[in-house]
């Protein structure tokens, strides 16, 4: 396609926030409802933890950014608000490097009224030591400010900080009402839903749905409009490209991603031609997907396998033999 925008499918953190706002579809009164929570976390003392489950490519990311864009253009926020959006791939392996990481952003954010000076004291003491004198630190600095703490893949955080770091963490939070957490994850994990951990009921925990075959319709549309191709808008809004869009959707089962990446390089003539348009995404697609297979157990990524071989839902009795 000409004239094709800049939109990011796997870091839409990086694309225009004009852009976003302009493809977004599906999800505007939840989108309302979290900038607003997240708002009354800065403003008030009632803090709001926010995390959202969707498995991979299906918008969590291009959500949380529309959140963050939103709330960065509030100008009765900047004075209270600081967001510290910690990086997606972050290897957090305990409390002290998510502490070290939330100091390491601050400062970056806002170098005139934050400083790394505690790393000094922290220096030498034991591993539980350093994480309390970091965290005292960020408490003393922020002041009457909130945090809105930002991290995609929580459930790979929960697991760096184990039992006892998840513990401290919630001590923490409740004991310094100065955080407010707005994260993502692939699935629902142990540490949030399980009555024996300690962040049992902290979160406010929303399951983002898949696309509806007129939300993906209203997604490439959207784009391919952004990128001024008339005739594939036309073609879209047609009986003709209703249908293809409905095909294409059974095979897609609305993920996001494939969609954004789909109406990159669609026009009319490809669509209506679908096959082989799908068999150049898939072709652009396949080192996504082994890599989804490879991060699989050994006995989960054969039974996946094995569903591909057999192109359709299976008892688990036949997959077994």
């Amino acid at each position: 396609m000409h004239n094709s925008l800049p939109i990011s499918a796997y870091t839409p953190s990086n694309t225009e926030p004009e852009i976003l706002e302009k493809i977004f579809v599906q999800r505007h009164k939840l989108l309302e409802k979290t900038v607003n929570w997240c708002a009354e976390s800065i403003n008030t003392d009632k803090k709001n933890h926010l995390l959202f489950i969707g498995p991979r490519g299906s918008g969590k990311t291009h959500f949380i950014s529309m959140v963050v864009n939103r709330l960065r253009n509030k100008p009765e926020l900047q004075e209270t608000m600081i967001i510290i959006w910690l990086g997606e791939d972050d290897v957090i392996i305990s409390l002290v490097d998510l502490s070290l990481a939330i100091i390491e952003q601050l400062v970056k954010t806002d170098p005139e009224s934050f400083n790394k000076d505690c790393l000094e004291q922290a220096r030498g003491q034991k591993p539980e030591r350093v994480a309390d004198i970091i965290l005292h630190s960020i408490s003393e600095q922020i002041g009457k400010r909130t945090i809105l703490l930002v991290k995609e893949n929580m459930s790979d955080v929960f697991s760096g900080l184990k039992e006892s770091g998840q513990k401290k963490l919630r001590a923490y939070l409740q004991e310094n009402n100065n955080i407010a957490i707005l994260a993502s994850s692939q699935q629902l994990f142990s540490g949030v839903s399980s009555r024996d951990e300690a962040f049992f009921g902290f979160f406010d925990i929303h399951h983002l749905k898949v696309l509806g075959v007129e939300d993906a319709k209203q997604l490439i549309s959207n784009i391919v409009a952004l990128n001024e191709d008339q005739p594939l808008v036309d073609f879209l809004a047609s009986p003709q490209g209703c249908y293809r869009v409905r095909a294409l959707h059974h095979l897609a089962g609305g993920n996001h991603r494939l969609y954004v990446e789909l109406a990159a390089f669609l026009s009319a003539e490809s669509l209506d031609d679908f096959v082989s348009a799908l068999s150049k995404l898939a072709d652009n697609l396949t080192p996504y997907f082994q890599e989804r297979v490879r991060s699989l157990p050994p006995q989960q990524a054969r039974i996946v396998q094995k569903l591909c071989e057999l192109q359709g839902a299976t008892p688990v009795k036949t997959i077994a033999e």
